[in-house]
């Protein structure tokens, strides 16, 4: 079913929908941590599209108008708007958890880029493990019936380069400062579910893991997709710094349905839902693929290779297997990773065209949740 022509109209998206995901989130109170963030802003819009009822705490909004946080208007979904801003090491971050009783909380907020991990390393493991751990901390010490899922990254996993797909059960660890944070973030999860097993022992807790999610209204720096959107959407050329690297390339609506779809069997059974889950395409694809595609689908710009490292080493290969969650949750990407390239290519496309992007990206929710 397409929603896509002219049987939309506004309204749609509040009108009742048959779709398991409404009735584990309609109504339910959501805490979004990271909401302003790319995909946090997507997750919000998402819940709201399933009639939860929506709370963040973020940082700061993003600089750039462009962001998805602005284009989905994020700031009139969130039930908290006038304080849903702090840092995850402060008080208020504490207050915002026991504001409300949350069903829900899904643990965003981090330093989510590996160059600026480089350059402040020091506020990387900080904020990655002190707001996971005043997380943790808030379930253990209040008793939470919430259902918890703490976010993490595909990074956490100790990378020799070997091309091995990572599964949840292998070790943990990182060379650079993201990944050593992402994977510290993972021990300590790890520690409170096994010495705690009453933790959310009703509502259930998960970690998620999954990494390199692309789609529109991510404006990040030293990103590919977006790096690729700002030189393409003025015909200019994209230098590739590592351009047969491979990643878990996935759309940010295939890892959000598998967040929430995670979450909800979590609340339904919170024994054997618990524990660590991959989310990601198992297509393998290189930078210099990616970008290619993505540049077809913008239909402008060109691509290039240059050799040199910026900003740190990273891993040449990086892949995770998402064979648990597929088997045992059901979830799997909905479109292959060309055709998600290349919608994404268009909804940058569409932006910069002076498109309304709030009407676009819902209607590309609707036929999403159709499909």
């Amino acid at each position: 079913m397409h929603y896509l022509g002219d049987r939309w109209d506004g309204e749609f998206m509040k009108k009742p929908m048959d779709h398991p995901l409404r009735s584990a989130f309609q109504g339910k109170r959501v805490l979004v941590t990271g909401h302003s963030g790319f995909k946090g802003s997507w997750l919000c819009k998402t819940l709201d599209f399933f009639g939860a009822k929506v709370y963040g705490f973020s940082i700061s909004p993003p600089i750039d108008s462009r962001h998805s946080y602005f284009e989905l208007e994020i700031s009139k979904i969130i039930l908290n708007s006038h304080d849903s801003f702090g840092d995850v090491r402060d008080q208020d971050f504490n207050y915002t958890l026991k504001s409300e009783n949350f069903d829900y909380i899904f643990h965003l907020a981090a330093q989510s880029l590996v160059a600026k991990s480089f350059e402040d390393p020091g506020d990387t493991f900080t904020t990655n493990i002190v707001g996971t751990i005043a997380v943790l901390e808030h379930l253990r010490k209040e008793n939470s019936k919430a259902t918890c899922l703490i976010i993490t990254s595909d990074k956490c996993y100790k990378n020799y380069n070997t091309g091995k797909s990572f599964i949840e059960s292998d070790v943990l660890g990182g060379s650079d400062p993201y990944s050593a944070s992402k994977a510290s973030a993972e021990i300590i999860f790890q520690s409170y579910i096994e010495s705690f097993p009453n933790l959310c022992s009703i509502g259930g807790i998960a970690s998620a893991r999954a990494g390199n999610v692309f789609g529109g209204g991510d404006w990040s720096e030293n990103r590919l997709i977006p790096d690729c959107a700002r030189f393409f959407s003025q015909d200019k050329t994209v230098l590739l710094r590592m351009p047969h690297a491979t990643r878990p390339w996935t759309s940010v609506h295939d890892i959000i349905n598998g967040y929430l779809i995670l979450a909800a069997k979590l609340r339904s059974d919170s024994k054997n839902y618990r524990g660590s889950w991959n989310f990601s395409s198992s297509e393998i694809m290189s930078v210099f693929d990616v970008a290619t595609i993505f540049r077809d689908g913008f239909g402008q710009g060109n691509v290039a290779v240059e050799e040199k490292l910026v900003g740190g080493k990273e891993s040449i290969l990086l892949q995770i297997d998402s064979t648990k969650s597929k088997s045992l949750l059901y979830w799997d990407v909905k479109k292959n990773l060309e055709k998600s390239l290349k919608e994404t290519s268009r909804w940058y496309l569409a932006q910069s065209q002076g498109e309304d992007m709030k009407s676009y990206s819902e209607k590309y929710l609707m036929e999403y949740f159709h499909a």
